[in-house]
């Protein structure tokens, strides 16, 4: 499966944007050890704030949406208005929401190798 991560970013403080970050990057780790792909948008934001690239919230979020149109699956960590709208999306575009590492299933050897 394509398993998007969904999750808050954005913080008051630089401590708490990379307490996200890493939430959302030690999720995908787990996903991936249970034989599944994973997208997380988080790294695309990150790489914004530490290099300074020329992007808007906007064009983040319309890349990320592009990623959910082709995803199965989402894992949702985390409210926050970015993650709401990518929630949304996913419900009207019928994916799987998992809401805990937890729920989502690990994949055989064979099931993996496709």
């Amino acid at each position: 499966m394509r398993i998007y991560v969904i999750g808050p970013l954005s913080a008051d403080h630089p401590r708490e944007v990379l307490k996200n970050v890493n939430s959302a990057i030690d999720a995908g780790i787990e996903i991936m050890k249970k034989g599944h792909s994973v997208y997380i948008p988080h790294f695309f934001y990150y790489m914004h704030l530490r290099l300074n690239c020329p992007f808007e919230y906007e064009e983040y979020m319309r890349n990320d949406l592009e990623w959910l149109e082709v995803s199965d699956a989402v894992l949702f960590l985390g409210n926050s208005p970015g993650s709401e709208r990518e929630l949304d999306f996913a419900k009207r575009h019928g994916l799987k929401i998992f809401t805990s590492l937890e729920e989502i299933p690990s994949l055989d050897s064979h099931e993996q190798t496709r």
